[in-house]
């Protein structure tokens, strides 16, 4: 697997005119591009053109000015309903962004088990699949008007993270990469968790979490991708025999990717 040293350092850099793809707030702390990823036939995933993040109800002022700078324009929202009625949307509902949400609910509780977090985390995951709500976030992405565009959980690790993995994994992106960027969760969301504790509604619940659940592996992300790769024959196959059809994929390639020359 590409060390996430490295892949910081040739992904992160703002030399030679490449973007930095951590986008930092002040509300939120995983908001992160999914640009620059080099892909197995040639080309590269767009730089500002899909971003995945963690939350985005506690953006401040700033931030609004941030995203509405960046240009998006659709925001994903993988929350579950009773999660966005509990804490809201907070300023995207006064901006102009379109706030898209999925009809289906994941589980997506943090409580621990007997087994692994790794084992819990990956079949946790694999669980994901079973839902059609990635079905219809890719069918979404395949229409340009939506980008730019953010994908979003509570931590933007998980649920986002498979989706993202999912995502770079159809583009053709190197599996080492796509586990690194999966990685890339666990130097963001320290910030987050600490900043949940100060509020007495989510303090007891993550002291007594595993703090491997609320972490981003790199071993979950491979097991989850090699039980794919079992189950389904790869997230492509996956895809298209759950209704993703050849046209979805062309389209969503040709808003995502683009010629390195």
């Amino acid at each position: 697997m590409l060390p996430i040293a490295t892949l910081n350092l040739v992904k992160l850099s703002t030399s030679d005119h490449i973007p930095s793809r951590v986008i930092e707030l002040e509300g939120v702390f995983n908001l992160r591009d999914l640009g620059g990823y080099p892909t197995a036939d040639g080309r590269c995933t767009r730089w500002r053109q899909l971003f995945r993040s963690d939350a985005l109800h506690r953006i401040t002022p700033a931030d609004l000015d941030t995203l509405n700078g960046l240009g998006i324009a659709t925001v994903i929202d993988l929350r579950s309903q009773s999660e966005i009625a509990f804490a809201g949307q907070g300023l995207l509902l006064s901006g102009d962004i379109t706030l898209m949400t999925t009809l289906d609910s994941v589980d997506d509780r943090v409580k621990g088990d007997t087994v692994r977090a790794v084992d819990l985390l990956s079949h946790r995951y694999l669980d994901y699949l079973a839902n059609d709500r990635f079905l219809f976030v890719i069918k979404n992405l395949g229409d340009s008007d939506c980008y730019p565009a953010i994908i979003n959980c509570f931590f933007g690790k998980d649920r986002t993270g498979v989706l993202a993995a999912l995502l770079l994994e159809i583009l053709g992106v190197d599996r080492s990469i796509v586990i690194s960027d999966y990685a890339l969760s666990s130097s963001r969301t320290g910030a987050l968790i600490a900043r949940l504790k100060e509020d007495p509604l989510y303090r007891e619940t993550l002291e007594q979490t595993d703090p491997s659940l609320l972490a981003a592996d790199p071993s979950t992300m491979s097991t989850f991708l090699q039980a794919v790769d079992k189950r389904y024959g790869g997230a492509e196959s996956w895809a298209r025999a759950r209704g993703i059809t050849s046209s979805d994929l062309a389209h969503l390639r040709a808003n995502l990717l683009v010629d390195l020359h």
